[in-house]
């Protein structure tokens, strides 16, 4: 018993950088050269697990600020983190202020500025440009 409870609290917490779009969610979970990644999306959470190459095992898990597509994540193994994109369920919503259920502050999540885009930005930025 305690053998299985010690293996279970060695998971590492990843670095999470998060943007989104009116109906996307978009997800960068740090691990260094991930492998057996795993996405479980459901309508109100996210849970993903990863190896990194160096053998050191991550967990994430939250219930997210709203409803997703369960089973609609896309995820693509980079070098240096996993992305994970996914729908929003109700694509005409406000943007999420967030993207956990629970409003407080969590050390190892953070906005991903490189990817984010305002609420009444375009999300095709050639509209704009034929104005």
């Amino acid at each position: 018993f305690f053998l299985l409870l010690a293996g279970t609290m060695s998971e590492k917490v990843p670095n999470i950088k998060w943007a989104q779009r009116k109906s996307l969610v978009l997800l960068k979970v740090l691990v260094q050269g991930a492998k057996e990644q795993n996405v479980e999306l459901t309508a109100d959470s996210i849970t993903v697990t990863a190896t990194s190459e160096s053998g050191e095992k991550y967990k994430f898990s939250t219930e997210l600020f709203a409803e997703a597509v369960a089973d609609s994540a896309k995820v693509d193994a980079q070098p240096r983190y996993i992305s994970i994109a996914f729908k929003k369920k109700d694509e005409e919503a406000d943007f999420w202020p967030r993207i956990t259920k629970v409003k407080r502050k969590y050390h190892n999540i953070s906005v991903d500025w490189a990817m984010w885009k305002e609420e009444d930005e375009s999300e095709d930025e050639e509209e704009d440009v034929s104005h």
